[in-house]
């Protein structure tokens, strides 16, 4: 995997400016579905002696138990992790993480100063006049094959995280056991609360209100969030910059965790 220079941000908005140096502003970390928050620990680790680092869990996963009913029912758990951290964070979402992330800063500005996008989508699956998702049909299918064998469900989605057909080399199978690990696996319900939010969830008509300035990451050869999903939120947040991760997939941040803190950073300061 290749990262090019933080410089090789693209801006879309015309007024971003940026202090010259990163400030003390928390970093929070939150994972996608089906994952812990141990898989952001390396990249949390690249912000040591610099500023402090807040790995969050998804609701329902981490052995985490909550009553996932609806998206305030998912974003109070969050809000409430984040309470001691001395709010504003910046808060860094992967994925389903991304889009809590958006729709915690449109909700609660006050808690979130910047937002870091890694691999998000404003909505999951296709439909209502967006082609930039997965079919409904497939995230109902892998619902089903979760009831029926949850480790097995897990290592098929980690390898849909890598770039095309790297999922063979030892570098991701290692990430594959990783993400299926039983000891970090998430509550059977809690993960399918998730599938059901992925499959409700469109940020699209709140994306102009949200205020915080926005970096947007994504992998260049993602197979769950495609491409043009980034780029759609890079067209329509008013602040916003893009940053694409050549040769990348779904979790561009590995193995190479320093080339995405790198960016991080830059985008901080």
């Amino acid at each position: 995997m290749f990262w090019p220079p933080p410089r090789r941000c693209v801006n879309f908005s015309r007024s971003r400016t940026m202090s010259e140096a990163m400030d003390s502003t928390p970093l929070a970390l939150l994972h996608g579905w089906g994952m812990h928050r141990q898989l952001l620990a390396p990249l949390a680790r690249q912000f040591d002696g610099e500023r402090d680092t807040i790995l969050l869990d998804l609701p329902g996963h981490g052995g985490r138990r909550e009553d996932l009913s609806d998206l305030s029912s998912w974003l109070v758990p969050l809000a409430q992790q984040l309470e001691g951290s001395g709010a504003p964070v910046d808060l860094l979402g992967w994925s389903l993480g991304g889009m809590l992330g958006l729709a915690l800063a449109d909700r609660c500005p006050e808690m979130v100063r910047r937002l870091i996008l890694v691999d998000t989508t404003p909505k999951f699956v296709c439909g209502e006049g967006w082609e930039h998702g997965l079919p409904r049909g497939q995230v109902r299918v892998l619902a089903r094959q979760l009831k029926r064998d949850m480790i097995g469900t897990m290592k098929s989605f980690a390898a849909l995280m890598t770039p095309l057909e790297d999922d063979g080399d030892p570098v991701w199978q290692a990430w594959s056991k990783e993400c299926s690990h039983p000891e970090h696996l998430p509550d059977l319900q809690g993960a399918l609360a998730g599938l059901a939010l992925l499959q409700e969830l469109d940020l699209r008509p709140r994306l102009a209100a949200i205020k915080a300035p926005v970096l947007v990451i994504h992998g260049e050869r993602d197979r769950v969030t495609p491409v043009p999903a980034g780029k759609y939120l890079a067209e329509q947040l008013p602040d916003v910059v893009w940053h694409m991760v050549p040769q990348a997939g779904h979790a561009p941040f590995y193995p190479s965790f320093d080339g995405l803190a790198s960016v991080v950073k830059e985008f901080c300061r």
